[in-house]
């Protein structure tokens, strides 16, 4: 029954365009027919921004065997996905919007987040050696990012901690709370609070910060080392400046700490 299905469905075009269509809503913030929910086929040519560009996708999909890997690559490699959130050609109007003329920056997934929380600070992370979860059934194999959680409620109540975080960043549970990516004050609150950031930002145990601290007691080195860890680049001269002169007001160890919390927390890190 389940291939005759698939081949009933994917037999309609529409279900190519459907696909495309919300995959460049997720990959690009807006949809090339919006709202991507209220797709009208009769209304194709007047409802999408860009009809020749959607339909030139749909055949792209539907030739390489409905490859959504091969999909997201195309959309990636794009002059357009590339483009800088920053509008340099001229005074930006919300005309322009529907030409997808700039990026538009998104909050990263509450999942996404998470890992590169954990990434930029060096942690190795091990869910079913911090749960109480059984990872020894039949292939089950240790989860090492939250993005791999195969399902909402698998870290609750074995860590709330970190199911907490992941729902405060509108993770949803596929049931009854949708996925949101809505800005909210708990999230303000949380990323500034939660012990999922002190921890990253702290000097002992396995971190960046702790690290770098045991490598080098240069405040140049140390700014360098951690942009590139957090925000993967290297920071500009003004930042420079500021963050070795703070780093030589005071104790080390404790501005390293509080440097890392600042780059956690920075727009950059937070939205891609």
């Amino acid at each position: 029954m389940a291939p005759a299905f698939a081949r009933l469905l994917t037999a309609d075009r529409q279900f190519a365009r459907a696909a495309v269509n919300y995959l460049w809503k997720e990959m690009f913030g807006l949809g090339i027919v919006e709202p991507a929910d209220g797709f009208d086929p009769v209304r194709f040519e007047s409802q999408a921004t860009h009809p020749k560009l959607l339909e030139d996708l749909t055949d792209t999909f539907i030739t390489s065997g409905y490859d959504l890997r091969a999909l997201i690559r195309l959309m990636a490699q794009s002059n357009t996905y590339q483009l800088s959130s920053r509008y340099e050609t001229g005074v930006w109007s919300e005309r322009l919007t529907p030409y997808f003329a700039r990026h538009y920056p998104r909050r990263l997934l509450a999942e996404v987040l998470f890992d590169a929380i954990y990434q930029a600070s060096g942690q190795k992370l091990d869910l079913c050696l911090i749960t109480s979860n059984n990872c020894n059934l039949p292939g089950m194999k240790h989860v090492t990012k939250a993005v791999a959680l195969p399902d909402p409620y698998w870290l609750f109540p074995s860590n709330r901690t970190l199911w907490q975080f992941l729902a405060d960043f509108g993770q949803g549970d596929r049931d009854l709370v949708e996925r949101s990516s809505e800005p909210s004050l708990i999230q303000a609150i949380s990323i500034m609070n939660d012990q999922v950031i002190l921890r990253a930002s702290h000097r002992s145990g396995p971190t960046t910060v702790a690290a770098v601290l045991r490598e080098t007691q240069d405040p140049n080195v140390i700014t360098e080392r951690l942009y590139l860890a957090t925000l993967s680049r290297f920071p500009t001269e003004a930042e420079l400046a500021a963050a070795t002169s703070y780093l030589r007001g005071g104790n080390l160890d404790e501005r390293t700490e509080d440097l890392q919390f600042v780059l956690l927390n920075k727009l950059e890190f937070l939205f891609n």
